[in-house]
């Protein structure tokens, strides 16, 4: 996933899941790439779904200037 820091809030973007069906079949282990984007307030402690990305994307880097 890629994490960012931008006026005091915590952007994570992206990433991988465990498909937890696909998991068990023949011991077969799958992973999900995710298009997810979430937001964290650490001065309200809330966590907010922002709108998905076009595309999914895992192993990303972010950078703020």
């Amino acid at each position: 996933a890629g994490v960012a820091m931008v006026g005091g809030k915590i952007f994570v973007f992206g990433g991988r899941s465990q498909d937890v069906e696909l998991a068990g079949i023949n011991g077969f282990s799958a992973s999900v790439t995710l298009d997810s984007v979430e937001c964290y307030d650490p001065d309200r402690d809330i966590w907010t779904n922002l709108p998905k990305m076009t595309y999914e994307r895992c192993e990303t880097v972010a950078v703020v200037l």
